[in-house]
């Protein structure tokens, strides 16, 4: 029964896997590309059964004409399914993917015209039926193209719903880093002796940090403005801790309206204060859709490499993953002494909401 369970997990695990695009999950198919290529076999072989089982007599030279064909059409749909579908159509140049899809089956149909007036075919092969024939394998493997990418996409959302209630229990669990609460709030303390203005401003500043959490707690994503003045305002009470530190913050606003994942940026900000010293830099730029992001801290002694500290940034790279699928570059530079990040999105591209 055990056996029997497991087995059916692992069949919808592996078909999910495939669906969605990513490596699948089982260690012989990490081992393989196998199971990336099987359907495709699998779908070739149904043809070439079909069509040799049906002949009477067979030869060499029937065999061969007929895997000739089949290789002919393999072409034709591949370089559609993998070129003019991804570049052209996705992209919604219609007119452009028309006219080279046109293109592709005239030649297709071309070659097999001219293999079979050359005599390397044993069959008569007319131009018509060849565009006919090659168009019904175009329509077929774009119809299961589009099934497999509405699929994956469904998969990316339910991933990401589960993501995003993960999230939420987490912002409800820890509201905030008690560490950072007690400390800021001693600082406010001390700060309220010296200057009530300044005290006031930060107690300000903390209490639209609190109420932002509890806004985006039911949000997947903010606007890009948003989000850039609660990472100012995250800051800025952190200076409260760090107020002997040289902290160097530049944001850019944004050109114009974003959306952006909420609190993506947040656990790196946090782990730069935590392991930093007295050295800070934070940039965030936006150009013509490009999201630039860097952070750089040095690092207390001892510490050692911050690789597998903490979930912090091994969410940012799921989530980035999740909702990007990737059009972003992630580079962390993690030095003995420094540890910098770097983070380009392109906010241009249609993202898994």
């Amino acid at each position: 029964m055990n056996n029997s369970k497991r087995g059916s997990n692992l069949s919808k695990s592996w078909f999910n896997d495939y669906l969605i695009g990513r490596p699948v999950g089982s260690i012989v198919s990490q081992l393989t590309i196998l199971p990336r290529v099987l359907p495709h076999i699998m779908f070739w072989l149904v043809f070439i059964v079909l069509i040799l089982g049906s002949k009477k007599e067979l030869s060499g030279v029937l065999i061969s004409t007929w895997m000739t064909i089949f290789f002919v059409s393999a072409l034709v749909v591949y370089f559609n399914l993998y070129v003019l579908l991804p570049l052209l159509l996705f992209n919604r140049r219609f007119i452009l993917y028309a006219l080279s899809l046109l293109t592709s089956l005239f030649l297709g149909a071309f070659l097999l015209e001219w293999l079979a007036r050359s005599g390397v075919f044993v069959i008569e092969v007319r131009f018509i039926d060849s565009i006919k024939n090659l168009l019904i394998f175009v329509i077929i493997t774009s119809s299961l193209k589009f099934f497999r990418e509405s699929f994956r996409k469904q998969l990316l959302v339910n991933e990401l719903q589960q993501k995003q209630l993960e999230k939420e229990n987490a912002i409800l669990k820890l509201q905030v880093n008690p560490h950072f609460l007690f400390n800021t709030l001693n600082n406010l303390y001390a700060l309220n002796l010296e200057s009530q203005e300044r005290a006031n401003e930060m107690i300000l500043q903390l209490a639209d940090f609190l109420r932002y959490q509890l806004e985006v707690s039911s949000k997947t994503f903010n606007s890009l403005s948003d989000e850039l003045k609660i990472m100012e305002t995250y800051i800025n009470l952190e200076k409260i801790r760090f107020y002997r530190a040289d902290i160097v913050v530049d944001i850019e606003p944004p050109d114009r309206v974003y959306l952006f994942p909420s609190l993506l940026l947040l656990p790196i900000v946090e782990n730069a204060f935590k392991y930093g010293t007295n050295q800070f830099r934070f940039v965030f730029k936006i150009e013509a859709g490009m999201f630039y992001f860097k952070s750089y801290n040095n690092k207390k002694k001892n510490i050692g490499s911050l690789n597998g500290r903490g979930v912090g940034l091994s969410n940012v790279r799921k989530r980035l993953d999740l909702i990007y699928q990737g059009n972003f570059d992630l580079k962390v530079e993690d030095t003995e002494n420094y540890y910098s990040l770097i983070l380009f999105i392109d906010l241009n591209k249609e993202v898994i909401r």
